[in-house]
């Protein structure tokens, strides 16, 4: 059995490379490494978006991986309970 891959990574995580999390993503492990500060938030992963390629052929019809919207309502919620009354950053998926 193929393990669960990871949909969601947060911004700090200093370990998150490019083939993880895209360019943006991964400067911003880069900089947590540096112990500079980055925002709360999280990257949705470059796996989230093969699988949504492979499950759905984008020439055919749209959609997401069945539970990348359970994931995003579930960060976002732990997001808005960390940073209550603070600025928080949401990177772009390019699709």
């Amino acid at each position: 059995m193929q393990a669960k891959p990871n949909f969601i990574v947060s911004l700090s995580d200093a370990s998150a490379g490019l083939s993880q999390v895209g360019g943006k993503g991964a400067s911003l492990a880069r900089m947590a490494a540096a112990c500079l500060p980055v925002p709360p938030g999280f990257h949705i992963t470059t796996a989230a978006y093969r699988r949504f390629v492979a499950e759905h052929e984008l020439s055919i019809r749209l959609g997401w991986p069945d539970t990348l919207p359970r994931e995003v309502s579930r960060s976002l919620i732990m997001l808005g309970q960390r940073s209550t009354g603070h600025a928080i950053s949401i990177l772009s998926v390019v699709i």
